[in-house]
Formats: structure tokens, C-alpha cells, sequence
């Protein structure tokens, strides 16, 4: 408890200051001083979701960004049951952006490449090339 006139700090309990003698009884107790807030752990999965989404652009596009995903799920539903426990949502939901991103290009990329040479767009002369290796006119 700390004393309403010095500031000095006394054993809880004691019913004058130690160092001026003011009485302790009449005071309302008074909050101790704020030390530094704990730091809130952030989710393991949603710091891999990340990592992954990361990866999914950079070295292994196929594996590392359907791995984001699911990470990326996992760390929000981790985060949602913590109750306010956890941080890294926003992680977890940039892992989600690059990994679900990364996928639709390379759907995309199947398509342009594969499909549709086959169906003969004629869009370009790869398109053509392709179309014909496709229907065994090459």
C-alpha cells in the first residue's frame, strides 16, 4: 500500500506510514503502479499459413499454396476458439489471400494451356500448336 502523502510504500495492513506517520486506515486502497501489458502469444499456424502463402509464390506453387489454405483455416478456427488468447489472425488471413490467389492462377494457367488448346481458340500461334499436337494433326 502506498501512502497517500509521502508515496512511500507499505506493508499491507499497516495502519500509519512508516516514513511520515500519516494514517492509513481513513485511505482507500490505491492501485499499484501499471507495469508493461502481457504480450498475447500469436498462433504457430497462422505464422505457417503465412510462411506457406509466401512460398506458394516463390518456390513450390502447387504444394506450398493448397498448404496455406489449410493452415490458414486451421489458425482461424485455433484463434476463434481461444477466446482472445491467441493473435495472428491477420496473419492467417494473408496466408489465406496468397494461397487461394497463387491457386486461381494456376487453375488459370491450366486452362490457358491446356484446355483450351484443345478446343482450338486459335487466340495465339501456342494456342494453334498446341491444339494441333492435342488433335494429332502435328
Amino acid at each position: 500500500m502506498f501512502c497517500p502523502q509521502c508515496g512511500a510504500e507499505n506493508p499491507q495492513g499497516a495502519s500509519t506510514c512508516a516514513s511520515c506517520g500519516q494514517s492509513l486506515q481513513e485511505v482507500a486502497p490505491q492501485a499499484q503502479p501499471r507495469g508493461y501489458a502481457a504480450v498475447q502469444p500469436t498462433s504457430s499456424m497462422a505464422l505457417v499459413s503465412l510462411f506457406l502463402g509466401i512460398l506458394g509464390w516463390v518456390a513450390l506453387p502447387l504444394i506450398g499454396s493448397i498448404l496455406a489454405v489449410i493452415f490458414g483455416h486451421a489458425a482461424i478456427r485455433e484463434i476463434d476458439r481461444s477466446g482472445d488468447q491467441l493473435s495472428g489472425r491477420g496473419m492467417a488471413q494473408i496466408g489465406l489471400i496468397l494461397g487461394y490467389a497463387a491457386l486461381g492462377l494456376q487453375v488459370l494457367g491450366v486452362v490457358l494451356f491446356f484446355v483450351l488448346p484443345a478446343l482450338g481458340c486459335g487466340f495465339c500461334s501456342v494456342c494453334g500448336a498446341l491444339g494441333a499436337v492435342v488433335e494429332g494433326r502435328a
